[in-house]
């Protein structure tokens, strides 16, 4: 006969008591996801408008993309001084990465960074610590590249394919750094036999084995033109082989490309 305690837990865990409150969590959460995508968005769609007037090329986008994320999630931590002097510093750091000091105030202002306390920043970051040649050093510290994929649909099947081996340069290396990669589905949207793809990116965690630290599931509608046809992907910092594999669900039925677009930010030398 079960105990007074297993009695217990199992009316505290009847599901006609959990149902209302995962409910009300879920209405609760659906709100607060709501209210990030949006304010996220909304900022995305900012800086867009701010690299097309200044005619910035879609090679040097991620660079201004990761800028406002980590803008985005510190407005989100703090505020007051401590959101201007974190901020001050992330504005440094893309600057010396290669960023142009306008569009990096634009995208700042956003966060209530004004030109003057950022003029006031950088200009004592530079007296500090940047000459020409620390300013060469710290641009060879990322390296992006671009290229196109051919994807043999009937020759694939169904199997897992590793696509980064296909790059002009795989993701592999020994050294620490981390990785934003785009994957452009335009051409594979038109291809009418898949529904679903899996995504998946792998590190070789113990020098020798793939294994998966991340997946997701694309489904065709997802891609098409009313939508986002490029498909984001980052990979946190490693310091192992990293490679994307796809895998459809059901074969493609002719040979499609995909281009793609990565930036690798080395996090030593």
């Amino acid at each position: 006969m079960p105990s007074k305690r297993a009695k217990k837990w199992r009316i505290k865990t009847s599901p006609d008591l959990w149902h209302p409150r995962l409910e009300a969590l879920h209405e609760l959460s659906s709100s607060l996801i709501a209210q990030t995508y949006t304010s996220i968005d909304q900022l995305y769609e900012y800086v867009a408008r701010i690299l097309d007037e200044n005619g910035i090329p879609a090679n040097q986008r991620l660079l201004y993309r990761s800028f406002v994320e980590e803008l985005w999630r510190l407005r989100e931590r703090y505020s007051g001084k401590t959101l201007a002097i974190e901020g001050g510093a992330i504005v440094v750091k893309y600057w010396l990465y290669g960023g142009e000091r306008k569009i990096l105030y634009s995208i700042a202002r956003q966060i209530g960074l004004t030109p003057d306390y950022l003029d006031k920043v950088l200009e004592e970051a530079s007296q500090m610590t940047i000459t020409e040649a620390v300013k060469q050093a710290v641009t060879e510290l990322y390296f992006d590249e671009e290229g196109v994929v051919t994807w043999d649909g009937p020759a694939y099947g169904t199997d897992e394919i590793d696509i980064s081996a296909m790059f002009n340069t795989p993701l592999t290396g020994t050294k620490r750094r981390r990785y934003a990669v785009f994957l452009d589905f335009s051409d594979i949207y038109e291809d009418p036999n898949w529904l679903v793809c899996k995504v998946r990116v792998k590190i070789k965690i113990d020098g020798i084995n793939y294994r998966t630290i991340d997946r997701r599931d694309v489904r065709r509608e997802e891609v098409s033109p009313e939508y986002e046809q490029g498909i984001p992907i980052d990979i946190p910092p490693i310091s192992r082989d990293a490679a994307i594999t796809l895998q459809f669900d059901t074969a493609l039925e002719s040979v499609r490309q995909i281009p793609y677009q990565y930036v690798m930010w080395y996090m030593e030398l």
